[in-house]
C-alpha cells in the first residue's frame, strides 16, 4: 500500500468513526428525551430515522467526491447500522412508518396529554 493510500485509508476510518459517534450522540439524545417524558417513542424513533438518512446521505456523498482517490467508506455499515438506531427508540418503527404513509398529507398532531 502507498503512503497517499495509506493515509487516506486512515483519513476515511476517521470520517466514518466521528460521523457514527454523531448518530450514537443524537440518538442518545432522542433516548433522553422518551426516558423524560418529552417525547413518544414513535417521535423520537422518527427525529432518529430522519437524521440518520441525511447521516447516510452524507456518507455517499463523501464516497461520490472521494471516489478513486483512495478513500473507501463503509457504506453498507452505515445502512445496516440505520434501523438498529431506529428499533432501539421505538421497537415499532416500521408500523408507525406504515401510518405515516397511510395520512396523506403525514402530520404530527402535537397536543396536551395531560
Amino acid at each position: 500500500m502507498t503512503k497517499q493510500k495509506a493515509r487516506a485509508s486512515l483519513l476515511a476510518e476517521e470520517v466514518t468513526c466521528r460521523l457514527e459517534q454523531a448518530m450514537r450522540k443524537y440518538t442518545e439524545g432522542r433516548k433522553s428525551e422518551v426516558a423524560q417524558g418529552a417525547e413518544t417513542p414513535a417521535l423520537s424513533g422518527l427525529m432518529v430515522q430522519k437524521y440518520l438518512y441525511g447521516m447516510s446521505d452524507c456518507f455517499r456523498l463523501l464516497q461520490d467526491v472521494f471516489r478513486g482517490s483512495g478513500f473507501e467508506f463503509p457504506l453498507s455499515h452505515a445502512f445496516d447500522t440505520l434501523y438498529s438506531y431506529v428499533a432501539g427508540i421505538d421497537p415499532h418503527w416500521e408500523e408507525h412508518m406504515k401510518q405515516r404513509w397511510k395520512m396523506r398529507p403525514a402530520h404530527l398532531c402535537c397536543q396536551d396529554q395531560k
